[in-house]
């Protein structure tokens, strides 16, 4: 970063230097200046957000105090709101002690790491997509949190990805292949992933809504989420459809109706629901609910269901009966004061790089015809 350069501000003069020391100083307090300077003139956060060329869910953040702004971002909320950068964001501490996204339900948690926006998060680890993945830390008795094992990336390095892609592993792989960071997979229908994207606590949120028949659904479930001013990077096109348990010999979404079969089904916000509302619009969908694609196959592998909608990826793996019912777009989502992260801007360069479009190649159901392509709205 430049240093020594004085910048002009109507009554604001400051080098590069001193704003971004106010910014690694500056914290959140309730309610926060930009709150209290927005809400003296009467503005919605939309309104602020466009006077200051900023999006709307980055206004939002940095209110909440989930993300400290960019040096230029602070400049351009000081100009917008008539204050100076001291005045909005120069005299609170920030917090550094790690926060859980969630309280730890065990007596000793285990936990993996990351920074995202200003603030260490710490996550209670999972199951993933990925399979097992190490943990970052245990929190011991007292507060006191000890790693357990060598080489534990710092929170600065880790990527958080909120997603139902099956296939993730295999960016994981590749992405910690290609860079020197790590990625961790929070198994996640779309609406939920997209929630916790504008709670800020994860920087991608995995989205499947787009298809033939709405090939915006991505775009506009963001922008309702969101607000605008976020990037959509294209992962695949990949097939979803019914699976169903291999003696049935189903030819039709009629003859799967007419069967009276027993469904598992996705919760509401899913990608895989929402196939389900556009097949079936009359019917209520199933009472008993999987937590993700492979969740509905191991139920009608298992004999818990005869039917379910999922990938065609997890209904192969699981030797199922398939009938492909639409094809849909997978894309990453990544809100605008996050896009220019190191860890973020290194996995859009794995994600278009060769090596991993061949991976993607080798699954069934999978297309890679645009992955890597973007779109800012």
């Amino acid at each position: 970063m430049r240093t020594g350069v004085a910048i002009g501000t109507g009554g604001l003069l400051l080098s590069w230097q001193s704003v971004a020391n106010i910014m690694s100083d500056s914290s959140i307090h309730s309610p926060h200046p930009v709150r209290q300077a927005r809400k003296a003139l009467g503005w919605s956060q939309e309104e602020l957000a466009r006077k200051a060329k900023v999006s709307r869910a980055a206004v939002s953040a940095i209110e909440q105090g989930r993300s400290a702004p960019s040096v230029q971002a602070a400049l351009d909320l000081a100009r917008a709101l008539g204050k100076t950068v001291e005045a909005l964001f120069g005299t609170a501490t920030r917090d550094p002690a790690p926060q859980w996204v969630r309280p730890p339900s065990l007596e000793v948690p285990r936990f993996w790491h990351a920074e995202i926006a200003g603030r260490v998060l710490r996550y209670p680890v999972e199951a993933t997509n990925a399979g097992a993945i190490a943990p970052h830390g245990v929190q011991e008795p007292g507060a006191k949190a000890r790693t357990k094992l060598p080489g534990v990336p710092d929170p600065e390095q880790v990527l958080l990805v909120a997603s139902c892609d099956p296939a993730v592993g295999l960016l994981a792989e590749e992405y910690a292949r290609q860079t020197s960071f790590r990625l961790i997979p929070l198994a996640r229908s779309s609406g939920r992933a997209l929630r916790m994207l504008e709670d800020g606590e994860v920087h991608l949120a995995g989205l499947h809504y787009s298809h033939a028949s709405d090939t915006d659904g991505n775009q506009n479930a963001a922008a309702a989420e969101l607000g605008s001013s976020f990037h959509l990077l294209r992962i695949a096109e990949w097939e979803a459809g019914l699976a169903f348990t291999p003696r049935l010999r189903l030819r039709s979404t009629r003859s799967a109706l007419r069967s009276h079969l027993s469904w598992i089904g996705r919760e509401e916000g899913s990608g895989a629901r929402a196939g389900w509302d556009e097949l079936f619009p009359d019917i209520a969908p199933p009472e008993r609910i999987a937590f993700d694609h492979r969740g509905v196959a191991t139920a009608i592998q298992s004999g818990w269901a005869e039917a379910g909608i999922c990938l065609r990826l997890v209904s192969d793996e699981a030797e199922l009966g398939f009938l492909p019912t639409r094809t849909e777009s997978y894309d990453l989502c990544v809100s605008e004061h996050l896009r220019e992260d190191p860890r973020v801007r290194a996995l859009f360069e794995v994600v278009r790089s060769f090596p991993y479009r061949r991976l993607l190649d080798t699954l069934p159901g999978f297309g890679t015809q645009s992955t890597g392509a973007e779109i800012h709205c």
